[in-house]
């Protein structure tokens, strides 16, 4: 089970939950231009549930670690359309925080459970927070 992290690495002085903030803050902004320019549709890809996992908080990161990222979503997408839609804002330079590339790994609330779900196999810490829609 998922444990709470005290603080994730490369990010000493920001509280977890700030981190995870500011993480979906960039994830948000980045749906936004896309659906101000038409690229996808409300009904594509609504955030429900958000989690940072992985090396940063569980204190492994080396140089050039990501920030990772899982979300749950509902919406038309497939899981892997939306891997591949992050994959390329992340190449282009548009998903990082203070010098962190984030890598969003998505999880589709109707088709292969939820966040919750997810979390009851994942063993490492985690940071969560439940939200609205984006």
């Amino acid at each position: 089970m998922a444990q709470e992290s005290p603080a994730i690495q490369g990010f000493q002085g920001m509280p977890p939950t700030l981190v995870l903030a500011e993480a979906l803050d960039i994830i948000r902004e980045a749906v936004q231009a896309s659906l101000r320019c038409g690229a996808l549709a409300r009904e594509d890809f609504q955030i429900i549930d958000a989690a940072l996992v992985g090396s940063r908080v569980n204190a492994t990161a080396r140089t050039g670690s990501d920030l990772d990222l899982v979300v749950e979503y509902r919406g038309r997408m497939r899981e892997d359309d939306v891997f591949n839609f992050f994959g390329e804002m992340r190449e282009e330079g548009a998903l990082r925080l203070h010098g962190v590339d984030i890598d969003v790994n998505p999880v589709k609330c109707d088709e292969n459970g939820s966040l919750d779900t997810w979390m009851r196999w994942y063993t490492g810490s985690a940071i969560r927070t439940r939200m609205s829609s984006v």
